[in-house]
């Protein structure tokens, strides 16, 4: 057998040495090329089995290619093919027919001819129908129909009495007809994302069904019994919208539930009978209660509810419990007992104390954060094989000396406490790699830290801290988070030969540090919101991204030798941004005013719009648990007016180059088409057509989804492409100032489809789960780069003003940056603030997820 694969290999045209092996060629892929059309001697591949030419630019399927009569599997997914010619029937022997992704509104008749077919793929067309002899198709397994136009089911489609598999997700029906019965050997259905109100009483014929998806559906009646799907295994019912359950003995084969953002005030009485049930998830719902956990249960997940209870059946097997975002007031008694017990998250509920007959002798995770616990106690010391501890944001004011019986521990996180000092004994932790400590009332270093030996990222900021140059011994340290202190040097980082990360923003340094030789793999460096006259200075640059030297009092931009540094300066970009150049380092100086200022704008010079009152900036970054920092912000004061700011995060994806030129070159940019006459909104798109067309020239190979605000004195505008977000804060809400774009919306999913893209099952668009992007040029125009745009007014009750990267939105809601930020509104330094957010999400998810890199940009009023 003879396989030919020249796949993503930037072809134009149809290889001509293909067709002379003619004899020889079975398996032919060309997969992700730019061939526009398939020459006529393809007839000459006699032999050829399977042809695969998905993610090309073919309109039409030449004639000639049905003369392949060996053909068994054919793939055009991904094309712009408008129609199938009738002579398809001529290829008898087709088993796989592919025609995902493309411009088909209607199948030919003669499909109904290729007797063999088993599978059939039109999954992201335009059909409305299908042919009326399909039921011919008797062999056929597999159908795919999501992502069409279908407002009914075709009646013909039930009448393929062979199939094991049907998706029709994504459609426009609401009715499953009842013919839905006689489709008897299904063992998949997925119908997610119609507007389906009730499942038929005929679907209990289904009697072989095992996995049944019924995702964003407006369900209102659910039957969960063992006489109708007597083989389900897999139940996924999510954001549906308050479905009420028959109360019916359950599914005895049931092993996997998910109901999240289900609407669910409660679950069937039976459901402690689903004796064969191992992953439960009902996170999002409006549960205050749940009956018995079944015994085999080991993945619960019963996050964001209302739970001021729940059961557990006796010698339960729970190995991972996910309870955050509950009324809990207590550890639930009935795991206590869970010998299994691998991870526990029970942070943002009520627990005033640890219970001393915890007996989780395997636990390595727990997280007990944002609860009401004011001791550590000793009970804590039996869990011998925790790794990972949280228990920020409590009132804890003391670490005991028992903590150092916790010798696997290697990441412990105790920030938002009233901690003064750390015990002696926490040297023996010798497993321990990070340590957060922000947010306490630390007044020095604590002289135990320097002691701890493996520790390799350590977080201190937010405490009253002056002195910090016993750090200097921490030699092995590739993390330093010591943001909104009150330190004047940074000598001590000298010695510091592994540091990568180092924050040193919100402080009150003046004078310009010098990084020497020991400092080279410094990687991002942020000194924004100092005192500093001049830039910092680095003897060996070498691994240098990223220098954030924002908000200072510079008026000098300095080079970096045999370095591209590119940055804003007096309105001149310091890179000739050719990508195929010495590594770039990209340099912050926004609100350095002596430095770089845009010159007001006549349309912007009115002075009876100033504000009345100040406005204070500040930014917050983290790399958190990634290998890069993706992430860059905008945050420039008197931007082309008085009391105009252009604020803005870029999360890149798949590397750093869009992020960090995006926010390099964006103020220039919008700046110039803001001398235009023509409105904000459409200013902004113009700006991101210019952007966009920067980097199809630079040949960028990465993406960066994108949240952009032009804050004026009377107004909000909001640009925004993808998933960061803007959040505008007054006294009594949050508000949210754009939509996310995420592929699963439908308004999203129809532009998509018309730009010959389609939503997988996984939600994701060109591997995303984000519809909109800049830089992806070569997903364009499936991604697009145009930006949803809104105006709001702003108010007199006005408090903040949040821009961020979905690294904090992913963990913290609008309400809870709202409760956050009006609670803490005497804190005086709004880059404390910005910290604390930072802290927030990155605490929020250690318990059960890599943190994403999170950028926040915090606009006080």
């Amino acid at each position: 057998m003879k396989t030919v694969t020249r796949d993503k290999e930037h072809l134009t045209t149809f290889p001509d040495e293909i067709i002379a092996q003619n004899k020889q060629v079975q398996l032919l892929s060309l997969d992700k090329n730019g061939i526009s059309e398939i020459p006529s001697k393809i007839s000459e591949l006699t032999e050829l089995t399977s042809f695969s030419i998905s993610q090309n630019k073919i309109s039409k399927i030449p004639s000639e290619l049905f003369a392949l009569k060996n053909l068994q599997r054919l793939v055009f997914a991904q094309n712009s093919i408008s129609s199938i010619p009738e002579i398809i029937d001529s290829l008898i022997n087709l088993t796989e027919l592919n025609m995902c992704c493309n411009k088909l509104s209607a199948l030919p008749a003669s499909i109904t001819s290729l007797t063999n077919l088993i599978k059939l793929n039109v999954i992201s067309n335009f059909l409305t129908e299908l042919p009326r002899n399909i039921s011919t198709l008797s062999r056929l397994t597999y159908i795919g129909l999501s992502q069409n136009d279908f407002h009914v089911l075709p009646p013909s489609l039930f009448s393929l009495s062979g199939l094991n598999e049907l998706d029709t997700e994504f459609n426009n029906y609401s009715v499953i007809p009842p013919e839905i019965s006689h489709l008897s050997n299904l063992t998949r259905l997925n119908v997610r994302g119609n507007e389906i109100e009730n499942l038929p009483n005929e679907m209990t014929c289904l009697s072989n069904l095992e996995i049944l998806t019924v995702d964003n559906n407006p369900l209102t009646q659910i039957t969960f019994s063992q006489k109708v799907f007597p083989k389900l295994r897999e139940f996924n019912m999510n954001s549906t919208k308050s479905p009420k359950f028959d109360e019916n003995e359950g599914p005895a084969n049931i092993k996997k539930i998910s109901a999240i953002d289900a609407g669910l005030g409660r679950l069937p009485a039976s459901f402690s009978k689903f004796e064969n049930l191992e992953d439960f998830d009902v996170t999002g719902n409006r549960l205050d209660k749940i009956p018995i956990v079944p015994r085999r249960v080991a993945m619960c997940r019963v996050n964001c509810n209302e739970l001021k209870r729940i059961d557990f059946e006796e010698n339960s097997n729970i190995q991972f419990f996910y309870g955050k975002h509950n009324t809990l007031e207590e550890i639930p008694v009935g795991l206590l007992n869970v010998t299994r017990m691998n991870a526990c998250d029970l942070s943002w509920n009520r627990i005033k104390s640890f219970n001393p007959r915890i007996s989780w002798i395997r636990l390595q995770v727990l997280d007990l954060s944002f609860n009401e616990l004011s001791v550590i106690d000793m009970t804590i010391s039996k869990l011998v094989n925790l790794k990972r501890l949280n228990l920020s944001f409590n009132s804890i004011v003391s670490v005991p000396n028992y903590i150092s019986n916790l010798s696997s521990l290697e990441r412990f996180y105790i920030a938002g406490n009233k901690l003064k000092d750390l015990p002696n004994e926490m040297e023996s932790l010798v497993e321990l790699t990070v340590l957060h400590l922000g947010e306490n009332q630390f007044n020095e270093i604590p002289p135990v830290i320097i002691k701890i030996p493996h520790l390799l990222r350590l977080h201190i900021c937010c405490n009253p801290i002056y002195d910090v140059n016993s750090l200097s011994v921490l030699t092995g340290l590739n993390t330093l988070d010591i943001a909104n202190c009150y330190v004047k040097n940074c000598e001590f980082v000298n010695g510091m030969k592994e540091l990568q990360q180092l924050c040193l923003a919100n402080n009150y340094i003046s004078k310009p540090p010098t990084f020497g030789e020991n400092c080279s793999k410094l990687v991002h460096v942020d000194v924004s919101f100092n005192a500093l006259s001049e830039m910092p200075n680095f003897e060996n640059p070498a691994n240098l991204a990223f220098l954030d030297c924002s908000y200072n009092d510079l008026d000098f931009f300095k080079e970096f030798n045999k370095f591209e540094v590119f940055g804003r300066k007096r309105g001149v970009l310091e890179s000739t941004l050719d990508m195929k150049k010495k590594k770039e380092v990209v340099v912050r100086v926004d609100g350095c005013i002596r430095l770089k200022q845009y010159k007001f704008l006549n349309r912007f010079a009115d002075l009876l719009k100033f504000r009345s009152v100040p406005t204070t900036l500040s930014t917050a970054q983290m790399c958190s648990d990634r290998d890069e920092m993706q992430d860059s912000m905008l945050c420039i004061p008197n931007f082309a007016g008085p009391d105009h700011f252009l604020l803005g995060v870029a999360d890149g994806h798949y590397g750093v180059q869009t992020a960090y030129y995006f926010n390099v070159m964006f103020p220039d940019i919008f700046y110039e088409v803001l001398k235009k006459p023509i409105t904000i909104e459409e200013a902004f798109k113009e700006a991101f057509e210019v952007i966009q067309c920067e980097f199809v020239k630079m040949g960028v190979k990465d993406g960066a989804c994108v949240t952009v605000v032009f804050l004026t004195p009377l107004k909000i505008y909001t640009a925004q492409c993808g998933d960061c977000r803007a959040v505008y804060v007054t006294s009594e809400k949050a508000i949210q100032l754009c939509t996310e774009h995420e592929p699963t919306m439908k308004m999203e999913q129809k532009r998509i489809k018309k730009a010959g893209g389609f939503v997988d099952a996984a939600g994701r668009v060109s591997g995303l789960r984000v519809s909109r992007s800049v830089g992806d040029i070569e997903n364009k125009p499936v991604l697009t780069h145009i930006p949803e745009t809104t105006v709001y007014d702003r108010g007199s009750d006005e408090e903040y003003l949040i821009v961020a990267s979905d690294g904090l939105w992913d963990e913290v809601t609008n309400e809870m940056a709202y409760q956050l930020l009006h609670s803490k509104r005497s804190i005086f330094r709004t880059g404390e603030l910005a910290s604390m957010m930072k802290d927030l999400a990155f605490i929020s998810c250690s318990s059960d997820q890599s943190a994403d890199n999170i950028s926040i940009v915090l606009c006080r009023f």
